[in-house]
């Protein structure tokens, strides 16, 4: 029996992005919320807990962790 998978927590400080560490790795993409057009990708590596975001960035965007079976979703103010 498979329980459910634990939803990370995830802090933004201006650009830094931090994140409790996956045990594998996943793309963190920020999609813009207007025009649902993916504007950034990171692959971030097993264990990695946070990604620096650039800061020519502004405004709300859909904030996603994509690993092989599960994501993890939220949104986010720059």
């Amino acid at each position: 029996m498979r329980s459910p998978a634990k939803v990370p927590d995830v802090y933004l400080k201006d650009y830094l992005v931090t994140f409790d560490a996956f045990s594998s790795a996943c793309t963190l993409e920020l999609v813009d919320t207007e025009t649902n057009e993916t504007v950034y990708n990171q692959v971030i590596r097993a264990g990695g807990t946070s990604c620096l975001l650039p800061s020519t960035l502004k405004g709300r965007y859909l904030i996603r962790f994509v690993s092989e079976s599960v994501a993890y979703w939220g949104y986010i103010d720059l």
